[in-house]
């Protein structure tokens, strides 16, 4: 079998991050709604379903969750010898920072959390379950306890249980395969989405210059 070989490694990472560069709360936002969601709210399938309703939220969610499916398959499916596991790391990486940092939208995007479960969901389908039911249990937790009112440093209760999720999943993939390449994966984009929460929280180069 030829080696995979780095100028197809590289169009793949590219690929990803074009890929996540099509932020659906924006598209959805300014098609149906004749407006920039990320004058009011977070772009991504939360804002979407906090000012628009459950229809487009649902729509949004699902077409996030989609990116990082198509990803996953690309990894997984190419018609080039087997990907390299540093290579899907990287785009893993690459999907969700197009999705927070969208090319298509000045750089301005969401937190990437729907993105990675459905890139996650093909590559490691047994552990995004896990990390989903974590997620979503801590979630409950910030949601109905005081201890959320401690987490609102980070923004609203549920993208911060996605970040501590993600530090769950990372000590869980990191146990169950080593450190590289999953756990570091997962590690990374952990604090790719932390630093794309905290942009939103302490203020958006967007906001500040359009709002």
């Amino acid at each position: 079998m030829n080696e995979f070989s780095l100028p197809v490694a590289i169009a793949l990472i590219v690929a990803s991050y074009l890929i996540g560069s099509f932020n659906f709360a924006i598209i959805v936002s300014r098609g149906l709604r004749k407006t920039d969601i990320r004058k009011v709210d977070h772009a991504g399938a939360s804002g979407v379903f906090r000012q628009y309703g459950t229809p487009l939220g649902v729509l949004v969610l699902l077409a996030d969750t989609l990116k990082g499916v198509c990803v996953g398959l690309l990894c997984i499916f190419l018609p080039t010898p087997l990907v390299p596991a540093w290579v899907e790391m990287v785009c893993g990486l690459a999907v969700v920072a197009g999705h927070n940092w969208p090319v298509y939208f000045g750089f301005a995007g969401g937190g990437g959390l729907t993105t990675i479960f459905g890139f996650l969901i093909v590559v490691l389908p047994l552990d995004a379950a896990i990390f989903t039911t974590a997620t979503l249990l801590l979630s409950i937790l910030f949601w109905k306890t005081p201890l959320g009112k401690f987490t609102r440093v980070l923004g609203r209760p549920v993208p911060a249980a996605a970040v501590f999720g993600v530090i769950a999943f990372f000590i869980y993939l990191t146990m169950r395969y080593g450190f590289l390449w999953n756990g570091l994966m997962l590690l990374l984009i952990g604090l790719e989405m932390a630093a794309r929460r905290s942009t939103v929280l302490f203020g958006d180069k967007y906001k500040t210059q359009k709002g």
